[in-house]
C-alpha cells in the first residue's frame, strides 16, 4: 500500500491506493483519510458524507478535492444512501451524478454498487465500516462496497461477486479486491447479537479466526471475515489487496464512529473506469 502524493486544500496527502489496482492504467480509485479538507470540528478535515451535520458548501468542496486529485468529474460521482443492508444496484451512464451533491438524488438505499459504465465514480462512504472495491481486469466491471458489520457477517461480498458473475459473466480469476481501512479487531468489540449472525453465516474454522475472546469479550474481524469470504467465493490470497489500518487507533488520519462516540466525519472509497 501507499499514501498519495496527492495534496489536499492544506498540502496534506488524502488518499491511500492498492498495488493491485494501481497497475491498470484504465482504473482509478483511492481510499481518502480525514485530511486535506475544509471541514471543521468533529468532521475535520476531508469530511465527504452530506449526511453528518456538517457544513454543506465544506463538503462539497471535500469532494471537489477528492475530484480534482484524482482527475475525474464531482458532477458524476455516484453516492448512495447506505442502509447496513446487502441490497445494491447495477448501474448505467444515466445514473451518472446521482448522489453526487446531494442526498435526495441518490440511487437508492443501497450498500453496493456495481457498473461497466465508464467515467462514472462510484463513491462508498465509511467511518469505522469495511470499504471494498473490486475490479474484473477482463470484463472491464467495478464495483464499490460498504461492508458493516451486517454485511460482513452476511457476506455481502459474496452477493456482489455473484451479481457480477450473471449480469457480466465475471470469473473469479479476472477479479480483484481491496478491502480498505476499518476499525480492527484489536478495537472492535461486539455483543452476542453479532457473534450470533457470525455462528449463523461462517464455518467453527473461520470463527475461530475472525473472532477473538479477550477477558470475556468478543472482538471481530471485519477485514479477514471479508477476506475470508472472498476466498469461499474462489479467490486467492494473490487477488486481495487488505490496507491494514485501524481506523479507531489512528483517529488523527481516518474518522472512527466508534472512538469519536458517532461526532465524526466519514471517508470515502471511491473507483472509476476510464
Amino acid at each position: 500500500m501507499e499514501i498519495s502524493e496527492v495534496l489536499g486544500s492544506n498540502n496534506k496527502s488524502i488518499c491511500l491506493f492498492s498495488p493491485k489496482f494501481k497497475q491498470y492504467s484504465e482504473l482509478i480509485h483511492g481510499f481518502t483519510l480525514r485530511l486535506g479538507g475544509y471541514s471543521f470540528g468533529s468532521k475535520q478535515e476531508l469530511n465527504l458524507g452530506l449526511h453528518v451535520h456538517d457544513d454543506y458548501e465544506d463538503v462539497i468542496k471535500n469532494r471537489q478535492i477528492l475530484a480534482l486529485s484524482l482527475g475525474i468529474s464531482a458532477n458524476r460521482i455516484v453516492a448512495l444512501n447506505q442502509v447496513h443492508s446487502i441490497q445494491g444496484i447495477i448501474l448505467s451512464e444515466a445514473d451518472a451524478g446521482k448522489g453526487a451533491f446531494d442526498m435526495s438524488s441518490s440511487p437508492g438505499e443501497y450498500d453496493y454498487m456495481i457498473t461497466a459504465a465508464v467515467n462514472i465514480p462510484l463513491l462508498i462512504m465509511t467511518a469505522d465500516c469495511v470499504p471494498i472495491l473490486i475490479y474484473d481486469q477482463k470484463n472491464k466491471v467495478i464495483a464499490a462496497i460498504h461492508a458493516g458489520w451486517n454485511g460482513t457477517l452476511r457476506r455481502i461480498i459474496e452477493k456482489v461477486l455473484t451479481e457480477m458473475q450473471i449480469n457480466f459473466g465475471t470469473k473469479n480469476e479476472d477479479v480483484y479486491a481491496a478491502i480498505g481501512p476499518c476499525i480492527k479487531q484489536c478495537c472492535y468489540e461486539i455483543g452476542e447479537n453479532v457473534a450470533k449472525i457470525a455462528r449463523e453465516n461462517f464455518t467453527s474454522n473461520e470463527l475461530e479466526q475472525i473472532i477473538k475472546n479477550r477477558n470475556g469479550k468478543n472482538f471481530l474481524n471485519l477485514q479477514l471475515a471479508n477476506q475470508l469470504a472472498l476466498i469461499d467465493k474462489g479467490l486467492s490470497i494473490k487477488q486481495i489487496d487488505i490496507l491494514d489500518f485501524c481506523t479507531s487507533c489512528n483517529v488523527e488520519k481516518f474518522f472512527s464512529y466508534r472512538k469519536e462516540n458517532g461526532k465524526t466525519g466519514r471517508m470515502g472509497a471511491i473507483i472509476m473506469l476510464k
